[in-house]
């Protein structure tokens, strides 16, 4: 395996993979895993100090892993956690040259306006791959700003004839627009519960757009769309637990 992928140096992904299957002195480890002399003991310490490798109190002393497994895991639960905060790193970064550039982001995309409104909510449904989750509000009204509305409608459907799941919650006693309900039930599901929250779309657990509407639905608040997995994660959490609930006014959408 090659450990390197996992933040290792060369020498120390050489060293662990022979570690990995024998107890070795340091010196049959140089020449096992071709390490020089001179640099074989700096590799050494240096797993050590990460807590990859123990050493035994006997003459002489052998390197070892006492649980290769436990060894992995660490291994790929640092790398997911390297690889999130330089991800994260990366996004402010975006944001900063954004700013001081005024060039267009694809990672972030702030939204003032109804035209923002379409362009931004249309780069969700064009944008998914695999799966959207919706949650939309008490103050959802499809009756309102039908234009906007049949273009996205139209784009669901494309999204779904390139194989994309959608999965909306709708406020209780919501009729769907005549071309939604036409929509394949296995692959567009609904349901309606007594709930007031956010309206958000999580796409693809990687992304997530946040919408603020209030009740009057000429007045329109702001949207942003990002790319986050962590906080896509934690909304899609959320959606998961208000899916599976059962509510006093909820029901599903028959066949």
């Amino acid at each position: 395996m090659d450990f390197r992928n996992f933040g290792l140096s060369y020498y120390e992904d050489k060293a662990i993979n022979i570690i990995l299957r024998e107890k070795i002195t340091a010196k049959k480890l140089s020449r096992a895993a071709n390490i020089p002399p001179g640099k074989v003991y700096g590799v050494i310490k240096s797993l050590l100090n990460k807590g990859l490798i123990k050493v035994s109190s006997s003459r002489p002393k052998y390197l070892y892993i006492d649980n290769a497994s436990k060894i992995i895991e660490r291994l790929i639960e640092d790398k997911k956690s390297w690889d999130e905060k330089h991800y994260n790193e990366l996004l402010k970064e975006s944001a900063l040259f954004t700013r001081q550039r005024l060039e267009d982001n694809s990672l972030i995309d702030i939204g003032y306006t109804n035209d923002d409104n379409l362009r931004i909510q249309s780069r969700v449904f064009n944008e998914a791959k695999h799966e959207v989750c919706q949650i939309f509000n008490k103050h959802h009204k499809p009756a309102i700003n039908r234009k906007n509305k049949s273009i996205w409608e139209q784009e669901i459907e494309e999204a779904i004839n390139r194989g994309v799941i959608f999965r909306c919650i709708y406020p209780k006693n919501t009729e769907l627009p005549v071309h939604l309900s036409k929509l394949p039930y296995t692959k567009f599901l609904t349901q309606f519960k007594d709930i007031d929250y956010y309206r958000i779309d999580i796409v693809d657990d990687e992304r997530i757009m946040i919408k603020m509407i209030y009740e009057d639905p000429l007045i329109f608040g702001g949207i942003i769309y990002l790319q986050d997995p962590k906080l896509a994660r934690n909304a899609k959490k959320i959606f998961e637990d208000i899916w599976d609930k059962k509510y006093s006014h909820s029901h599903k959408r028959m066949m």
